[in-house]
């Protein structure tokens, strides 16, 4: 699958518009993974979430999505892992 990630758009929370970045999603999830005391550095926990959340956005045909949307498909893959 060719990703699309680069043209998906992200709604930031002060309204900006911008390309959105997979490697932030990760940097979040293992900055969040480390100040919780789980982090790992072999852990793929951030690569594995960034992967489900670009193939989603792919799968469904999004092209703009909110910060907040993200969230939640991050404490919903969360939730599974």
């Amino acid at each position: 699958m060719v990703s699309k990630m680069n043209s998906i758009k992200i709604i930031k929370r002060d309204g900006r518009e911008k390309s959105l970045n997979p490697a932030r999603i990760r940097y979040a999830i293992d900055s969040a993974s480390l100040e919780v005391g789980k982090y790992n550095e072999n852990d793929t926990l951030g690569v594995d979430i960034a992967e489900y959340i670009e193939d989603y956005l792919e799968d469904n045909h999004i092209e703009c999505i909110g910060v907040e949307e993200v969230q939640d498909l991050v404490i919903e893959r969360l939730k599974v892992e």
